[in-house]
């Protein structure tokens, strides 16, 4: 099952995608200057197709993506100034236009 949410920030807003799957969903916040994924995704793939991407890991739910440090960030995302030490609420302040 699929469900939409609205993520916000003071910034802004994203569309959030989760799926629920096994043990962990699949989720994704799609905002105007790149996309932040959780779980299920493959840092060798975000940088083939060259995308301003963050990845986190080991979380179930948008609060929680929000409040975690990204496993991953991309170079395309490392060029707008995103850092593995900040959360994803700053990393999504950053990525909304």
């Amino acid at each position: 099952m699929m469900e939409r949410h609205i993520v916000e920030t003071k910034k802004g807003a994203a569309l959030g995608f989760k799926f629920k799957m096994n043990k962990l969903p699949f989720m994704m916040v799609v905002a105007d200057k790149g996309y932040m994924v959780a779980n299920y995704f493959d840092q060798k793939v975000l940088e083939k197709v060259n995308d301003s991407a963050v990845l986190f890991t080991n979380v179930k739910s948008f609060p929680e993506m929000l409040r975690a440090k990204p496993a991953y960030v991309s170079k395309k995302a490392q060029k707008l100034g995103i850092k593995k030490t900040m959360t994803g609420k700053q990393v999504l302040d950053e990525f909304i236009d």
